[in-house]
């Protein structure tokens, strides 16, 4: 954030950033001249204080009958066109900017949508839990076989009540991703939490290490 707010600052010194110029715009004062120092700095501050509250400084542009937004009204600045445009072109670039701006709103509800929620959390949890239980089922075994078991129903015997536990990994697990492995020397039991990133869970040993991905 500290870089892009940099990257205004010199932009608006500047005349405009690199997206202005590039859609033939430029930052200017009431007289016409290139912002000072001083308005560049209050007209990033105005950018600052618009972002984090949904944009809201930017807003005021539809309102205000000369289109400045908040950062503009700090620093006194305008925004305007470089060299006039012809009807074909300002339509092209306004497609441009529609086509960004839907692009952007769609990555933020992608990112909102796809971050941890606390039922996602605890699934995970819940999930890395399961897999110390199946190791201590699994230590269990070996005691009584001398080798660990790849086998789920296997683990389902040993625990002693396989109607319980058929009912508690199902409730865990995604049921159609869960693998074993297990031989003389170990064992590695991998499955999929009910979280809506569909985390894998890992536990192998012995020791019993849980590991995601």
């Amino acid at each position: 954030s500290a870089l892009c707010l940099v990257y205004q600052f010199l932009g608006n010194a500047a005349g405009g950033s690199i997206g202005k110029r590039l859609m033939g715009l430029r930052v200017v004062r009431r007289d016409g001249l290139r912002p000072g120092a001083a308005a560049a700095l209050a007209r990033t501050l105005g950018y600052a204080l618009s972002t984090p509250f949904c944009n809201a400084g930017f807003l005021l542009a539809l309102a205000h009958p000369e289109g400045r937004a908040l950062d503009d009204l700090l620093a006194g600045t305008l925004v305007v066109e470089a060299r006039p445009k012809a009807e074909s072109e300002s339509g092209l670039l306004f497609f441009c900017a529609l086509l960004v701006l839907v692009g952007l709103f769609g990555m933020a509800v992608v990112g909102s949508l796809s971050r941890p929620t606390p039922a996602d959390g605890a699934a995970v949890a819940a999930a890395e839990r399961g897999l110390l239980v199946l190791a201590r089922i699994e230590e269990s075994y070996k005691a009584a076989h001398g080798g660990y078991t790849g086998s789920l129903a296997d683990l389902a015997v040993a625990s002693g009540d396989p109607a319980t536990f058929q009912a508690a990994m199902l409730q865990i697990y995604r049921p159609d991703a869960i693998r074993m492995e297990g031989g003389a020397a170990g064992y590695r039991i991998s499955a999929v939490a009910k979280d809506r990133r569909r985390t894998r869970v890992t536990v192998q040993g012995p020791p019993a290490r849980v590991s995601l991905r």
